[in-house]
């Protein structure tokens, strides 16, 4: 067994989200989680006081990389609403590294916030996150507020839509959003 100090809090929260991808929210236990990464259930409470802390830090890691992580590198990209909702739309669609459950991460994550009320509110609080930033680079493009917000919503409809098709074959996912955005503008 790996000494508990030397597997870092990351470690356990990736493989809290390889599991939400194969097994769902049931298999957010320190025992299975223990066992996958070849350390004792102590290593997990050394790092979380208990299943809910590490849930919290599961989501305020996604939160933190997902959401505010890819906004900081839109608005660092460019200045240009165009280019930057271009840039978002790539970013949008790399596929997640698979140390943290790779394309079904964020369909995992929906699936978990319709069965936890905790992470049901940190997706609203995401959503709108979200939402907020593709609306206001439309607005940036001289489309009206409602316009605007219409045009967020549904660039972003189609890309949970389209994650969802991709996964199962329907789809291509940066092409399809590509296009998506080339109607919207």
């Amino acid at each position: 067994m790996e000494d508990k100090q030397r597997l870092d809090k990351t470690a356990w929260i990736n493989a809290g989200f390889r599991a939400l991808c194969v097994n769902g929210p049931a298999a957010l236990k320190a025992e299975p989680l223990a066992r996958e990464l070849g350390v004792s259930k102590g290593s997990f409470y050394w790092h979380f006081a208990n299943l809910a802390a590490f849930r919290e830090a599961m989501i305020e890691h996604w939160v933190a990389v997902a959401t505010r992580g890819i906004i900081e590198l839109v608005e660092a990209h460019s200045k240009n609403p165009d280019e930057r909702l271009r840039y978002l739309v790539h970013l949008s669609t790399e596929p997640p590294p698979e140390a943290v459950g790779g394309r079904g991460a964020e369909g995992a994550i929906r699936c978990w916030g319709r069965a936890d009320l905790v992470v049901a509110e940190q997706l609203r609080a995401v959503d709108a996150a979200r939402l907020d930033f593709c609306s206001e680079q439309f607005l940036q493009l001289n489309f009206s507020a409602a316009d605007a917000r219409l045009r967020g919503r549904l660039l972003y409809a189609s890309l949970i839509g389209l994650e969802d098709l991709d996964q199962s074959g329907l789809a291509v996912l940066r092409d399809d959003l590509q296009a998506s955005l080339g109607v919207l503008l």
